[in-house]
């Protein structure tokens, strides 16, 4: 397990001997909220960095208005760095896929409103619970690797999500309309 500070120095120091272990080990890997996987096991990486909470949303939104960056509506901005080192150490490895997953979730007229770690272990009132999981795969060669490059990838990603979020929210039913579900003609 990768235990990171918030500390950019630390963390790619820490990032760089795990990822180069795994590597030469040849160990399947899952990177992210953006997976990147091989064979049954895997890491999953969540790149906000934090849990969506209302607060964290608001801080989110000031920061990227404050920068010029989108602004999100049910998104977290991602944290660029980890996975920035993470995508150097491990293109060209044996990881050959990331793999972006996005979890939509919804009871009664509460959107994104998470269930209780009791009500998933339990399966109390799960029933009244609907999620819907959307999986992107992406070679890695189809990732860029310059910086400016992968954050703008990395960026666009989350603004997908974010549009298939806003659609999901106000036409759950209808995935096929946002392009989530193609005919299988």
């Amino acid at each position: 397990m990768i235990l990171v500070k918030r500390n950019w120095l630390h963390d790619q120091a820490e990032l760089t001997r795990t990822f180069g272990q795994m590597k030469k080990d040849r160990f399947p890997i899952c990177l992210m909220d953006i997976i990147l996987v091989i064979d049954w096991i895997g890491l999953t990486t969540f790149v906000e960095g934090t849990r969506l909470s209302p607060k964290k949303l608001s801080e989110s939104r000031d920061f990227c208005e404050e920068r010029g960056k989108p602004v999100l509506s049910h998104c977290l901005l991602p944290r660029f760095k980890g996975f920035q080192a993470c995508v150097k150490e491990l293109k060209g490895s044996h990881i050959k896929a990331i793999y972006d997953v996005t979890i939509a979730y919804s009871r009664g007229s509460e959107f994104q409103k998470s269930p209780l770690m009791s009500e998933i272990l339990y399966g109390a009132h799960l029933p009244s619970w609907k999620f819907h999981i959307h999986t992107r795969r992406y070679s890695m060669e189809s990732v860029p690797l310059t910086d400016k490059e992968l954050e703008t990838w990395l960026t666009e990603r989350w603004v997908e999500k974010d549009r298939i979020l806003d659609e999901m929210k106000e036409n759950w039913t209808n995935a096929r309309s946002i392009g989530l579900l193609k005919d299988m003609e």
